[in-house]
């Protein structure tokens, strides 16, 4: 596909995904997400909420293509993600997506950047030091370069791991939880530089329990008992934990 109509298309578009795992007894299956559908524009910030038990997680790594979905089509600038192997799904994520985790994933026995440049090596590409440099410059983490992980901060080691997503050019940035484990000025710090990301560059969709987090996003989608319940536009903190309140709520009824 070419870069021209890549940018015209949906950055990620999800087409009424089904989920179930199986009941651990072995009777039968738990539906998890149920007919959900979204769009997420390009160089846009999408953050889902909801309460726990939702579905926000399953959601992401199906939309990733962590997961493959019972039913239902997953889009990534219009490449139908479903459809591919799951060793094609790896090379496609390798190449296209970047995925953040709540406890960063990074290799303890690697640098810094070796940690960045990983990505890479995957790939079967020659790692590009100055790629790397340049990521982690862009996070306010060059000097840490030679670092290893276990020498930086809980928000230093979330930054590098932004920096480690990035260092393919990413269409589609996916961050799960991303300050869960982060304290207050932590978070702020990695939200700031998640916010920023859209900017000429990748759409970002983040899941998070954090209604302060969930404001910086261009749209929230509020998730409840594997749907999406409603969809807010970002900036108001309170509006959408009352929405996630509304939702539980109407839950337990």
């Amino acid at each position: 596909m070419s870069a021209q109509r890549a940018l015209a298309l949906p950055t990620l578009q999800v087409n009424g995904i089904h989920m179930s795992f199986p009941v651990p007894s072995g009777s039968g299956h738990v539906a998890v997400l149920s007919d959900v559908s979204l769009v997420v524009p390009p160089a846009t910030f999408t953050a889902i909420v909801g309460p726990s038990g939702s579905g926000k997680s399953t959601l992401l790594h199906c939309a990733a293509g962590l997961d493959v979905p019972d039913r239902g089509q997953v889009l990534v600038s219009g490449d139908d993600i479903t459809r591919l192997n799951r060793a094609e799904r790896a090379a496609y994520r390798r190449k296209h997506i970047g995925f953040i985790f709540q406890e960063y994933n990074l290799i303890s026995s690697l640098t810094v950047r070796d940690n960045v440049l990983l990505p890479s090596r995957l790939r079967g590409e020659q790692p590009s030091s100055a790629r790397a440099t340049e990521a982690l410059d862009q996070l306010g983490l060059a000097h840490r370069a030679a670092h290893r992980p276990h020498q930086l901060s809980g928000g230093e080691q979330q930054r590098a791991a932004i920096a480690r997503a990035l260092v393919s050019k990413p269409r589609l940035v996916f961050a799960d939880e991303p300050t869960g484990a982060l304290d207050v000025s932590a978070s702020a710090t990695v939200l700031h530089r998640l916010r920023a990301l859209p900017t000429g560059g990748p759409s970002v969709v983040m899941v998070t329990h954090d209604p302060q987090a969930a404001a910086i996003a261009d749209q929230v989608l509020v998730m409840g008992s594997g749907q999406i319940r409603t969809t807010l536009p970002g900036g108001d903190s309170e509006h959408i934990a009352e929405a996630v309140l509304s939702v539980q709520q109407e839950l337990a009824c």
